[in-house]
């Protein structure tokens, strides 16, 4: 659920950088123009509260429901790609070869997996399962001669090294 809640959030947020570039360029405006400011301003005041609440919707168990910046943020963005896709369909995409545009959104669906499945991997590889004591009660109730040479082993090395 994580990948396709995270995958789901990647793409939003590259549909959103999307959006910035194709109103720049489909309608007729400087980037130093106020509107341009104001929204880009706007967008990025939204995508906290927005990222929090999904975040806080994704990994809580508790909650089951978006909340309402969230919903407020995905349908600006939305709105504003229907308007890109609308008035950018004879100008910006008449020279767009589909092809091109699936093999672009499946790269980009590959890439974000496979950084997540290398952050996890990563992860997994740093923080190894911590042992808890319960469960070295029970290993050591099963074979106490492995463990008390361990810690004689660990206690002679301590001793060598000079530390406590």
């Amino acid at each position: 659920m994580r990948l396709v809640a995270l995958s789901l959030f990647m793409m939003i947020w590259q549909v959103v950088e999307l959006n910035t570039f194709f109103v720049k360029h489909i309608f007729p405006m400087p980037t130093e123009h106020p509107i341009c400011v104001a929204r880009i301003l706007l967008l990025g005041l939204m995508a906290a509260p927005a990222t929090r609440q999904y975040y806080t919707y994704v990994t809580d168990k508790q909650c089951k429901r978006l909340g309402s910046q969230a919903w407020v943020f995905l349908c600006i963005a939305l709105s504003e790609l229907v308007l890109n896709v609308k008035f950018g369909l004879e100008d910006l995409f008449s020279r767009t070869q589909a092809s091109m545009m699936v093999v672009w959104l499946a790269l980009n669906v590959v890439i974000s997996c496979t950084g997540v499945f290398v952050s996890m991997a990563i992860y997994r590889r740093r923080h190894k399962a911590v042992v808890t004591v319960d469960h070295m009660d029970k290993e050591i109730e099963q074979q106490p001669g492995k463990f008390r040479t361990q810690i004689s082993q660990m206690s002679n090395d301590t001793e060598e090294t000079g530390m406590i």
